[in-house]
């Protein structure tokens, strides 16, 4: 059983009472809708309630199946009732007292009314900047037309989507991705997988907040990524197939389905994900003192699958309009087998030398996870939410490693839970806004780790243990008018962390507490011009990977070891963005300044013997700063094109380590999207991303670009799409570094597969997807 905390218990009986208070002396209002003619129930129809005398809609609901509706916790007050239902005369109740609750009996649309065809277009903005977040509406793009909402990320600037399925926003993978404000509850690669089963034509925003307020999570250092699905009216049906399928029998496949009553929402997804990448690494180190070893060259080769299943479940439920409970559940399932060959030589003064080692990988990964979630309407679009949710993996794996005679082998598993909870409350007090809430986490991780020889008859173990306890508070107060939005917040955490390493007698226990202020203003020059700025402070807590002290020992040449020492890094982030719109062109622009203290890190050591360890420190400080443009541009109705440029100038100081371990240099990155409609219901898709060359403290970093390309035909009266896609067309998709430290200068080379042919499918089951 999991505790709370006492102030967040407390804070938890405040806002209750609150609630209570807001509830009170609230009436309901209820009727049943039948037409004038037939005198059957009339479902879905609009029930609208105004509040008197300055006619403010403040509630709103419609009819069930039977033609029943409920309008509950109505304040004592006059109030104007309509019913609407298209077809039908709008029904009215000029004034209606209620001091009580009100039934209303039988109520009567009246039919009649010959309607036209009547086609509404409402042009929302493409791109639109809040008070602390960047919107883009991605409904109409041309990638919604097929393709998941991996495509669309990667159409948004300053997102990357690597080959892998890792998101990362402004090259910082420590962000949060929700779906319709919610945490999707799994991590890493499960991601990329949930990410590949949403289809586009699903999506109807997505919300970019690269500076979080306080009333977020602290630990989303990198930003937030919130996708808005689009709302299926009541009684509709949605659900799509998606097949894809790549060189070398790689495979992406998913089914989704979804049903919308007046008070229930139920939808599910499951999907597979698989096939065979090759692999290649090469590490050419040359010892530039006298010595009698000269160079030491490292080759890998090999293949890996990892085959994995997904599924989810979404359900909702809406007793009346004011609550709404929510259940949602994910679970999945990944095996990897990854065989591979490393060749080492040895270049001495004497002569050379050479041996191969040959390793067998195999592992299973399991993610499962589970949420509820409760939201209660109050007056004046205030609301109380709670949510609970419960993430449990198991990741194992096996090794098996035959080097000159020598067998090897290992066990390696790494399983925990995390439990959260939260409570909102966002209480609109006109003019001000106030927001105020608190979190409780919980985590908890084990390693279990052996290894061993058995030509010494020799085992190296690893017991590790992590539990983390943050608890959290914060209010956030705000006010606006029609030209200007004013937030700020304040945040207070506190941690308790305990490592324990039973094979080394390890025992470290952590208590802080960290304070996370966040401002934002946005101003509305004009229709066409707004400028914001923003500001927070954020935190990037040590994983227990990164705390386990135990080093990898599946390359004995090539070593990766977790610090039990690392401290906890602190992001003081903040940017200023102008955006302007017209009709044929959006621009943004965004200067912006990132401090971050105790920046967790990798940094490479070398013995004199060319063996390499990996392991992670804090350096001192890192000062990251620049200019993003951004320019999403359309000719006519055929040719949409986004532009994205980072220009930025990074300063590493990691002179607590090494005095050498400094690094300064000037960077840019690129990325270029253009659609083009071509006749026939074809388009064509090219994107093209290149990143600059960067300064590492060991060394450098050259410069990465590929272009990918895609061919879409639209079919079966647009519910279908074939798509023909080649990744990284010129092979040029791969990671070189060069790196001098302790005497030692390297060239190290490492690619995955990534030019590959896709040829997808994808097909809306059902006739129009609603929204």
């Amino acid at each position: 059983m999991i505790k709370l905390d006492k102030n967040l218990r407390f804070l938890l009986l405040i806002l209750l009472s609150l609630a209570l208070n807001l509830s009170y002396g609230q009436h309901s209002v209820k009727g049943k809708v039948f037409t004038d003619d037939t005198q059957e129930p009339v479902p879905f129809a609009n029930v609208l309630l105004y509040e008197l005398p300055q006619d403010t809609l403040i509630q709103y609901g419609g009819t069930d199946l039977e033609g029943n509706f409920v309008l509950s916790s109505v304040p004592k007050g006059w109030y104007r009732l309509q019913i609407d239902f298209i077809g039908m005369q709008p029904f009215q109740i000029d004034s209606l007292a209620v001091f009580k609750n009100i039934n209303l009996g039988r109520l009567t649309l009246q039919t009649g009314i010959e309607l036209e065809e009547v086609v509404i277009q409402l042009d929302k903005p493409e791109t639109e900047l809040k008070i602390d977040r960047k919107t883009f509406n991605v409904a109409q793009s041309q990638v919604s037309a097929g393709g998941t909402a991996t495509d669309v990320l990667n159409t948004l600037p300053s997102v990357d989507v690597d080959e892998d399925g890792t998101v990362s926003l402004r090259g910082n993978s420590n962000l949060r991705i929700l779906i319709d404000g919610k945490p999707t509850g799994l991590s890493g690669s499960d991601i990329g997988l949930v990410l590949k089963q949403i289809p586009a034509n699903t999506i109807e925003d997505i919300e970019i907040i690269t500076v979080p307020s306080a009333k977020y999570d602290a630990e989303s250092a990198g930003g937030i990524i919130n996708i808005i699905l689009k709302k299926n009216a009541r009684g509709s049906k949605n659900g799509a197939l998606d097949l894809t399928w790549g060189t070398l029998d790689k495979v992406n496949s998913s089914v989704s389905l979804g049903h919308r009553t007046l008070k229930w929402d139920i939808s599910g997804t499951y999907g597979f994900n698989g096939g065979k990448y090759w692999l290649d690494r090469r590490s050419n180190s040359t010892n530039a003192t006298i010595d009698t070893l000269n160079s030491f060259l490292i080759e890998t080769t090999g293949w890996q699958k990892q085959p994995a299943h997904l599924g989810k479940i979404n359900l909702a439920y809406r007793p009346d309009t004011l609550n709404e409970i929510a259940l949602n559940s994910s679970f999945s399932y990944g095996q990897e087998r990854r065989m591979q060959e490393i060749n080492y030589e040895w270049d001495y003064t004497s002569g050379s030398t050479s041996e191969l080692r040959k390793s067998d990988l195999a592992g299973a990964r399991t993610n499962w996870s589970s949420g509820l979630f409760y939201k209660r309407d109050l007056k004046n679009k205030s609301f109380l939410k709670f949510m609970s949710s419960h993430v449990y993996f198991d990741d194992a794996g096996q090794g098996d490693f035959f080097q000159e005679g020598e067998f090897q082998d290992e066990n390696d598993r790494t399983w925990g839970n995390e439990f959260t909870q939260n409570v909102d409350l966002s209480l609109n007090l006109k003019p001000l806004k106030l927001e105020l809430g608190g979190q409780q986490t919980h985590r908890e991780i084990e390693n279990d780790f052996v290894f061993n020889l058995h030509s010494s008859n020799t085992s190296i173990s690893n017991l590790f243990n992590y539990k983390e306890d943050v608890t959290a508070l914060y209010v956030v107060a705000g006010k606006k008018n029609k030209s200007w939005d004013f937030s700020a917040g304040y945040r207070v955490e506190y941690t308790h962390a305990e490592s324990e390493n039973r094979s080394t007698n390890l025992d470290i226990t952590r208590f802080y507490f960290n304070h996370f202020p966040s401002l934002s203003v946005l101003k509305k020059i004009n229709k066409t011009n707004q400028l914001g700025f923003n500001y927070s402070k954020r935190i990037t807590r040590p994983n227990a990977v990164q705390l386990n002290p135990s080093p990898s020992l599946a390359d004995p040449y090539s070593l990766y070891s977790g610090n039990a020492n690392l401290i906890p890094a602190t992001n003081d982030v903040s940017e200023l963005t102008w955006i302007n719109k017209s009709d044929q062109m959006t621009f943004s622009t965004t200067a912006f300044y990132q401090l971050r203290l105790d920046r967790v890190r990798r940094v490479r050591f070398v013995t004199d013997e060319g063996i390499s360890t990996v392991q992670w420190v804090n350096y001192k400080r890192e000062d990251y700063y620049g200019l993003e443009f951004f320019i999403n541009y359309k000719i006519g109705k055929m040719i949409s094109t986004n532009f994205t440029i980072n220009i930025y100038e990074r300063l590493t100081d990691g002179s607590n380590i090494d005095p050498n371990f400094v690094a300064e240099y000037f960077g840019w990155d690129a990325k270029l999207n253009t659609s083009i409609k071509l006749p026939k219901s074809f388009s064509l898709q090219l994107i093209g991303e290149y990143k600059s060359r960067k300064e590492i403290v060991v060394g450098t970093i050259l410069p990465r670009y590929f272009v990918d390309a895609s061919i879409q035909k639209l079919m079966l009266k647009e519910r279908a799409k074939l798509s023909v896609r080649l990744t990284d067309v010129f092979d040029t998709r791969q990671f070189l570094i060069k790196s001098s430290v302790n005497n030692w200068d390297a060239d190290g080379r490492y690619k995955r597969e990534s030019r590959i042919l896709f040829i997808s499918f994808n097909y809306n089951l059902f006739p129009k997807p609603t929204q």
